[in-house]
């Protein structure tokens, strides 16, 4: 794993303070609840436009969390401006490119996104895109995938690469917070 980790920072070019918080088992699945129990302490919202990005919103509902959702049809681009966001949400999460559908976030209405919300965490599913087009560190705030797509390795393993922000909020939610396993903590 260490290995993986250092080749990892190596080729990806992460934004000054970034950091990679684990890799886990098993997959991104867990690093999406993981990041979940971190940085939102009370209401998530999610992009749904394929499989893994409603894994994403169910997970949020199933361990308690206040989860909005704007559901678009798979085939369809995302026309995210018309969701109804609330101005106090603690994380949006986005399935970058939706291995489901083929559906993907170009990076200049990722860049509108995170001009038009700027105090919430950007989480972005980057599974099916990591290692296969550069990404701009600098538009999100929680970076998480599996290996088994562009990468090419078996399934198992998962990654998450959070911002001093991400890592910051989570020291702050952990706080209060109980019953967040050891494995699953940004702060350990």
């Amino acid at each position: 794993i260490a290995y993986s980790v250092a080749s990892i920072t190596h080729i990806s070019s992460f934004c000054s303070g970034f950091r990679i918080i684990m890799a886990i088992q098993p997959s991104a699945t867990a690093a999406m609840e993981a990041t979940l129990r971190n940085t939102v302490s009370s209401s998530s919202f999610h992009f749904v436009h394929g499989a893994f990005s409603k894994r994403f919103f169910t997970t949020a509902r199933q361990i308690g969390l206040k989860a909005l959702s704007y559901e678009t049809e798979w085939h369809k681009a995302i026309d995210w401006e018309n969701a109804d966001i609330p101005a106090d949400i603690e994380l949006i999460a986005i399935t970058h490119t939706e291995t489901s559908t083929g559906l993907m976030w170009p990076e200049e209405e990722i860049v509108k996104m995170r001009e038009a919300y700027p105090s919430a965490l950007l989480t972005y599913d980057i599974t099916s895109s990591c290692g296969a087009m550069p990404l701009r560190w600098d538009l999100g705030d929680v970076w998480l995938w599996s290996v088994q797509k562009c990468f090419g390795l078996p399934s198992g393993l998962g990654f998450l690469v959070v911002s001093p922000r991400a890592y910051d909020k989570a020291l702050d939610v952990l706080k209060d917070k109980g019953g967040v396993a050891g494995w699953q903590r940004f702060d350990i």
